[in-house]
């Protein structure tokens, strides 16, 4: 009975085989060629559940031959609901070079991030709220327990970070031009990057030193006297200087 079942039976394996490698194939040409789509699509949500605000990624580009993401022109957005200035940062560029078999470990290590941006928009709504102060608090929640950072999977060697400059809407003031603050941080470069909230409190530095310097010496008189600020210190004095841009007074 089997002489006849078994060429039957390996005939059908046969084309089974062959059109299952067929599709494969189709469906590894799709993820190549629609590779910087899906990459862009994960991205944008990989932001918005990070900072809980709208995040959109004009160009992603996935190099083929080398382990490359190229990022351009991220914007994110403030809530619609809560400010009128709809801009709440502007990143130029972001090129980050990254470890392949980190992947297959479902881990994230980057020999290289280079995080460029162009603006940085601070905005107190109607209610005195800071647009930033929110971003900080949304970005946090992620990485409230300091045990998950040890494992939560993420590395960068090297961290360069680039911020043109400031801009300050007091919509509660009903103004309508921003104060411009010029930051020229170029290339600063950090090392042994462990979670996102590292990024987070490095950005904030590098705004409040340019910052503080410019206006109040904050920065300058905290590193003479060799003081170590926490991220709550960092965070209330952000609020203080921004609160002084609108004047110092809410009343």
């Amino acid at each position: 009975r089997l002489t006849w079942v078994l060429p039957l039976f390996a005939e059908f394996m046969f084309k089974f085989l062959r059109r299952l490698l067929i599709a494969l194939v189709a469906l590894l040409v799709i993820l190549l060629l629609a590779r910087n789509v899906l990459g862009g699509w994960i991205a944008e949500r990989a932001i918005q559940r990070l900072t809980g605000f709208q995040t959109h990624i004009s160009q992603l580009n996935i190099r083929l031959t080398r382990p490359e993401i190229m990022v351009r022109d991220v914007a994110v957005r403030n809530p619609p609901d809560a400010y009128r200035e709809h801009r709440a940062m502007e990143i130029r560029r972001i090129e980050a070079v990254y470890k392949p078999g980190a992947l297959a470990r479902q881990t994230l290590h980057f020999q290289k991030l280079v995080l460029d941006i162009s603006q940085v928009v601070a905005v107190k709504n109607a209610s005195g709220e800071i647009n930033l102060h929110r971003l900080q608090s949304r970005a946090g929640v992620a990485n409230r327990d300091p045990a998950s950072h040890a494992s939560s999977g993420f590395q960068i060697d090297e961290l360069v970070v680039s911020i043109d400059e400031t801009l300050y809407f007091d919509e509660k003031r009903g103004t309508s031009q921003p104060k411009v603050y010029r930051m020229n941080i170029k290339n600063r470069v950090y090392r042994n990057i462990k979670s996102s909230e590292d990024i987070k409190r490095i950005v904030i530095n590098l705004m409040l030193e340019k910052l503080s310097s410019n206006l109040v010496g904050l920065t300058t008189q905290t590193l003479s006297e060799g003081i170590k600020t926490t991220p709550n210190d960092m965070i209330e004095k952000g609020k203080s200087i921004l609160n002084f841009f609108g004047g110092g007074s809410d009343k």
